[in-house]
């Protein structure tokens, strides 16, 4: 398990869960995704990873990021979101750049 998390408490929160559970398998790098894929030579490091599970901030992910994303080549990308129009956007952008296809789609009303 490779987790990238910009905040940093969730971090450290996420270094604590792992160990409390003795899970010795997982790294957490704090930062932003487009930045640390880009100084981070994760395919060398880390191999093709079998999910790459993303959960972007409401604007979306960033273009740049969508391109790193594609590059790592993921098996399977798992998009959590909170804003239907640009998981819509970035759904097509990860189709028309790395020929991903959408199977399944759960919409979730978080604030019934």
């Amino acid at each position: 398990v490779v987790g990238f998390e910009i905040v940093e408490s969730a971090v450290l929160d996420a270094r604590k869960n792992a160990e409390a559970n003795n899970v010795t398998a997982a790294q957490f790098f704090c930062g932003d995704l487009s930045e640390l894929l880009r100084t981070l030579d994760f395919r060398k490091e880390f191999g093709r990873p079998d999910v790459a599970i993303i959960d972007p901030p409401r604007p979306g992910m960033h273009p740049q990021c969508v391109k790193d994303v594609v590059r790592l080549w993921p098996k399977r990308i798992v998009y959590v979101s909170c804003n239907p129009s640009t998981q819509a956007r970035d759904i097509t952008a990860l189709h028309e750049q790395g020929g991903y296809r959408l199977l399944s789609l759960h919409p979730v009303d978080m604030f019934p």
